[in-house]
């Protein structure tokens, strides 16, 4: 028996992913005892998963610094994505499923954004000092939050982020250009007075909401 480290249910309610540090993702249902699929090809831990908003795919994080996207019918990689110079602390999907945004633990505060269609690395940047815990897209994908463990919120200019990149680039065979203009992109940061910030989450309204352990 292994620590398991997160569990995320997809849209539809009926099935679920777990990862752990057995090295695998799986994908499980509610009314069975056993997994359906096991997502094997890390080489460490795997700390994070997420659900693509089409329920089809699993993406999944690593201490082994990479991300993969998983098919969950033939339970194949379909995609390996490289970039982080630490473990891989959190991910999520863009609401459209066409971008997977990674959060690094420390020693790697940055946030790196993906475009799934071919893997390739979009954007680079940093604002935190400590682990990503959590990130979070706006219902219509125009803003990123991010939250972190250094007690600050950081939202992004996701919709500037897509406005300003050369996407067409991204249907090429070569890997476009990595954006790195934080001070650009970065809308604003908001500091706790010493509370780390373990989640964050878009209400309908677009109303963010984060989570922080007592200081009592």
């Amino acid at each position: 028996m292994f620590p398991v480290w997160q569990v995320r249910f997809a849209s539809t309610g009926y099935y679920f992913a777990s990862c752990g540090h057995d090295k695998t993702a799986r994908l499980w249902t509610t009314d069975q005892s056993h997994s359906l699929r096991i997502f094997v090809g890390h080489v460490s831990d795997v700390d994070c998963v997420a659900f693509h908003p089409n329920s089809n795919y699993v993406a999944s994080g690593s201490s082994d610094r990479s991300v993969r996207l998983w098919d969950c019918v033939s339970g194949s990689c379909v995609r390996l994505m490289t970039g982080h110079k630490a473990a891989v602390a959190t991910i999520a999907f863009s609401n459209d499923g066409r971008f997977l945004a990674s959060g690094g633990a420390s020693g790697d505060a940055r946030i790196l954004l993906w475009d799934l269609a071919h893997g390739h690395l979009l954007g680079d940047y940093a604002s935190h000092t400590a682990m990503i815990s959590m990130l979070c897209f706006s219902r219509e994908n125009s803003v990123l939050a991010t939250s972190s463990i250094d007690g600050s919120i950081s939202l992004w200019n996701f919709q500037k982020f897509l406005d300003e990149s050369s996407l067409e680039e991204v249907n090429v065979t070569h890997n476009p250009s990595v954006r790195t203009d934080t001070s650009e992109m970065l809308i604003a940061t908001f500091h706790t007075k010493e509370t780390p910030i373990i989640g964050i989450h878009f209400t309908r309204r677009n109303l963010l909401l984060s989570l922080g352990p007592s200081e009592s």
